[in-house]
């Protein structure tokens, strides 16, 4: 028996992924509320920021970089 086949299946019906967005849907905007509100500073979590024009570099600051928090990525001013 390969190690593959003895692995548990990670699959899930789909109407357990449907579940999920659905809840995700309800809680994304309650967990966003204080951001939205200005009661959280999110700000320090900011680490990097990159122009449009550097996003290559963005996205592999974001992959590589374990300083990386948030990488932002503003569009050309």
């Amino acid at each position: 028996m390969s190690m593959i086949s003895r692995l548990p299946s990670r699959g899930k019906h789909p109407s357990a992924l449907r579940k999920e967005n659905r809840q995700r849907t309800l809680w994304t905007p309650l967990a966003l509320r204080p951001v939205i509100q200005g009661q959280l500073d999110i700000e320090p979590l900011i680490t990097h920021r990159f122009p449009i024009s550097r996003v290559a570099q963005a996205f592999a600051v974001a992959a590589n970089d374990p300083t990386a928090i948030k990488v932002v990525i503003e569009p050309d001013r």
